[in-house]
This record gives C-alpha cells, structure tokens and sequence, in this order.
C-alpha cells in the first residue's frame, strides 16, 4: 500500500485532540504557537497548520477564524478529514505570518456555529484544461512528464529537457514516473496555498509496477514551487529517485552557486560546461565534491577541507541575465547515500539521491524559487527559508 506522508509546503507542524468543553457546543478555540528558528526576518511567510477537532464540535469549515493579538488575519480554511457522521475530525489551516528571527507568535483559532471570518484572503487560483493546470504565471502538464509546461514571471522560464520526477531501477535504467492512466486533481484551489496531486503507476518492465504521488505546492505570498514524490518499490528494486527541471537563462554567461557552508560559485560560458555537486552520506565517509568542466570532462573544483562542514547546504542559484532560478534540495544529507545536483549549460537542471540501500519507499521533494536579475538581496536567502520552515505547535 502506497503511504502519504503529509506534504506541507512550509510547515512542520504537532498537535493535540481540541476540545471546546462539551459534545455540540457553539464555540471554542485552540492556540497555536509559531516560532522562527533559523534566525531569519520573514515577510508574509507562507504556514500549514492542523487542528484537531473532537467529534461533533463543527460541522462547516466556514464558521473558522484566525486571530493574532486579537485581530483577525486572513486564513484559507479546508477540510483535512472528517468523522464518522460528518463532523470535521482536523482542519487544514494555511495562512502568511511575518516574524522576526528566532520570535514567537501565539494565535488563537476560534470556530463554532457563532463564528464567522470577516477578513478574506486574496491571491492565487488554480484553474484547468484538458490537458493542463494553471496557477499564477506558471502551467503545469496533466500527464506529470513534462510536468512543467510554462513558467513566465518576466521571460519564458522552462525549457527543453528531462522535465518531471524519475526512478532509476537495479539495472540502471532511468524511467520517467508518468503513465496513461495518472490521474491529476487540485486538491487545494487557493487563494493562499494551492495543492496539485498525481497519483499512477509506472512501468519497471512486463511484470512489475510502482505507484507514485506527485505533489505540486504553491503558496500566495511567494514565487516559488515545491515539488515532491513518493514511490512505493514494495520489491526493493529501485536504486534511486530524481526531479529534472529544464531552464532558459538566455545568452551566456550563466552563473551559478550552491551553499557548502561558505558558498561555492562559477559561471558557464559555453554550451558544453557543466558542474556537480555531489553529496555522500555514510558510516565513515560523509563528505561533498563539486567538479565542473567540460560534459564527460568535468575536473574537481572544490570539497569539504578543515573547518568547513562536511554536509553541503543542498541549495544554490542558477542565474541569467534576467533570471534567476534560486532551489532547494528537502533533508538533504540527513539520511545515508548520495546526493546529488547536477547543472549545466543546456540548461537541464538534475536534483538526485540514491539511498545506500534499497528501501520499500522513496521520497524526494524540491523547492524551484523563480525570481528576476540582478538578485534582489532578499532572493539570496530565500533557499534557507524554503529549507526551514517555521515551526507550528
């Protein structure tokens, strides 16, 4: 059976049964406490929040409000699932919260038959076709490859190349997770975060399958995308899993850099330079690489030594002249195996990791933040805040 884990753009959220003091009552509340840890100013900071509800408390998630200090902030309410006979059992909050670093903030969430939220909120909507969904300025495929058809915040974003999520299986044979039969929902339309879904089977050869989840997260405040899978290899016969973005940077140079504690960079001037970062996770051997050059020809360019931290940071830019794609890597090297981020001047875009054994299960998520050029100064730290979410309890 495929699992689900909960795919929450920006949140990492705990909580508790909620009660409002007795089975139908008309009123209650529930605290919840936000907190920045990674030491970084947030503006409108996009948050995933659940709230548990006691059987028979609500019913309609639209007599649901959110409050700071007592003053009401906008919040998309939904339903994450419900009870027997109805009742809502958790409610699925996203909401924008700008903190300060390493603040806290305490809101209060209010719902009953009483309640009615008189703040709305504003922003995104997702909309579809026969073939494609669109949000904001960006077009994604319904087939899930290519699963980004467009991305056009100034100038046309995406390229030609592999585009979407792949496993790689024991013979090293490199299949895309797409098939005839995915089907595609949008599970939340907006207006401040919108969630897309793929769910399908891909072929490992005549008598073998695997079930795939493709999650596709964007929220209202912020101009980037998360993508994340999940396969389930029940025959342990996947050796890795990976998401292939293809870009279009316009005329060279292209520039590039990744986060390895005191930050790696370079610049690609002909068609045919490329540069990796590769990451090892294991008993006696945890360290990163990066080597650029020449496609087939690339040459250590630099490695963790001394003080440096044997981990890299797993994000990076990839900039033109009028764009820059700023990503992150989720959990990168925090279980054992290799990791791996591959760019080059074709513009394709690799995001890879290979367990060091072969599991039942395979996960990969990866945030894509698109944004103008020159940089803007916020833009730089915007990979360590996708990868560090605010904290909800």
């Amino acid at each position: 059976m495929l699992r689900l884990p909960r795919l929450c753009l920006i949140a990492l959220v705990s909580y508790g049964w909620l009660t409002n003091g007795g089975y139908g009552a008309s009123a209650g509340s529930a605290d919840l406490s936000v907190r920045e840890t990674a030491g970084i100013r947030r503006t409108n900071y996009p948050v995933n929040a659940l709230v548990a509800l006691a059987k028979g408390t609500l019913n309609d998630p639209a007599h649901v409000r959110l409050l700071l200090n007592n003053k009401e902030v906008a919040a998309q309410v939904a339903v994450e699932s419900r009870w027997p006979g109805n009742s809502i059992r958790s409610l699925d909050l996203n909401f924008n919260v700008s903190i300060g670093p390493l603040e806290r903030q305490a809101y209060r969430v209010e719902f009953g038959n009483d309640v009615t939220p008189a703040v709305t909120a504003n922003g995104l909507s997702a909309t579809q076709t026969a073939d494609a969904f669109s949000v904001g300025a960006v077009r994604f495929g319904k087939s899930a490859s290519p699963l980004v058809l467009s991305v056009a915040y100034r100038q046309e974003d995406i390229g030609k190349g592999l585009n979407g999520f792949t496993v790689t299986d024991e013979k090293g044979t490199v299949r895309e997770l797409n098939s005839d039969s995915v089907t595609a929902e949008i599970v939340k339309p907006g207006p401040i975060d919108v969630l897309i879904r793929y769910n399908g089977k891909a072929t490992i050869d005549g008598n073998y399958s695997v079930g795939f989840v493709l999650t596709i997260e964007m929220p209202n405040s912020k101009s980037w995308v998360k993508y994340s899978a999940t396969v389930d290899d029940p025959a342990r016969r996947l050796r890795g899993i990976a998401f292939h973005s293809p870009v279009a940077l316009g005329a060279f140079p292209w520039l590039w850099d990744f986060g390895t504690g005191s930050w790696t960079y370079g610049a690609f001037r002909n068609e045919s330079d490329s540069v990796t970062l590769t990451q090892i996770v294991r008993p006696g051997a945890v360290q990163w690489k990066i080597e650029a050059g020449p496609k087939g020809q690339e040459q250590l360019y630099e490695t963790a030594s001394g003080s440096r931290p044997k981990i890299a940071e797993g994000w990076g830019h990839f900039q033109g002249a009028k764009e820059v794609i700023a990503f992150g890597f989720d959990k990168f090297g925090q279980q054992p195996g290799a990791y791996s981020v591959t760019l080059d001047a074709q513009g394709q875009e690799s995001f890879q990791f290979v367990p060091a054994q072969p599991g039942m299960h395979h996960q990969l998520a990866v945030y894509q933040h698109y944004v103008g050029s020159p940089t803007a100064i916020g833009a730089v730290t915007s990979p360590v805040s996708m990868l560090n979410p605010l904290v909800v309890q």
